[in-house]
């Protein structure tokens, strides 16, 4: 028995060294020109794996982990964006709701502003933004093990560098999403400028974070020139600004200055993204 017992524990020490080697070789760049000793030549010669060790074995299973690590992320995503449209306008309609009970008429407008925007152009842009990350994870998944358990493609830094642009495009669109959302709950709460203030915030995030050059669309890469994507950095700050100083003030001048300003921003912002999308329909 006790024999029995250490040949168990040997295999399963020989298997988590093989699961180990198989996954640090499938991310190990390869180089032109370049062979040396390979990983499993190296392993034999150490005496860590027996001569009758099926080497390619956990390779196929190395990369089904990883494509199905994609596939679930990518399917979360698909059913978070069905989602995101009825949840903005759900939240807008109850913004609206506080608005018609809001005492101050400033925050009535900033209430109004914010349902308007969240029900016609928020929720249907975070949509396909997150259909756009979906689609850019997809493509870069790892690709199908060949017979044998040998990789299906062999341009591997190119695809880590499709999947590293996938996930950061994937980053900053959740971070904006999910500062979108909390700032829907505030407005239905009857939070109008701390609600404002979360969305602007989540705008001015997305492109501080690089959201324009890692932008994507269901076509593929579609990234924003740079000089753009500042511009649209300074106004988020700027209505962000206003709004912090429309906060801090009392009922008055600066409060209505600065809700003025996120109102008319925010509904320019809305304005805008509608004509560009007619003009991308109409080409």
């Amino acid at each position: 028995p006790s024999l029995s017992w250490m040949r168990r524990f040997a295999w399963r020490q020989e298997s988590i060294l093989l699961v180990l080697a198989s996954s640090a070789s499938a991310f190990t760049p390869v180089i032109p020109g370049f062979r040396g000793p390979s990983t499993r030549d190296h392993f034999h010669q150490r005496g860590g794996l027996s001569s009758h060790s099926s080497w390619p074995a956990a390779r196929p299973q190395t990369q089904a982990l990883l494509r199905l690590d994609s596939s679930e992320n990518a399917s979360a995503n698909a059913a978070l964006g069905a989602a995101l449209v009825p949840v903005y306008r759900a939240l807008a309609a109850i913004a609206l709701w506080q608005a018609t009970r809001a005492t101050p008429w400033v925050d009535a407008v900033v209430l109004l502003a914010t349902a308007i925007a969240a029900s016609f152009d928020l929720g249907p842009a975070a949509q396909r933004q997150l259909a756009s990350a979906t689609k850019a994870q997809q493509r870069a998944r790892p690709p199908p093990p060949r017979d044998g358990g040998t990789p299906g493609g062999r341009s591997r830094p190119g695809l880590l560098t499709a999947r590293k642009a996938a996930d950061q495009w994937n980053l900053v669109v959740s971070i904006k999403v999910a500062g979108q959302v909390v700032g829907l709950l505030a407005s239905a709460c009857g939070a109008a400028l701390a609600g404002a203030a979360c969305i602007i915030a989540a705008d001015a995030l997305f492109w501080g974070l690089g959201g324009g050059a890692a932008r994507f669309d269901l076509a593929g890469p579609a990234p924003i020139a740079d000089k753009l994507a500042r511009v649209l950095l300074c106004v988020n700050g700027l209505i962000l600004l206003s709004l912090l100083i429309a906060s801090c003030s009392p009922l008055g001048v600066g409060r209505t200055v600065g809700s003025a300003v996120y109102a008319v921003g925010i509904l320019a912002q809305l304005l805008g993204n509608e004509n560009t999308r007619k003009k991308k329909l109409s080409l």
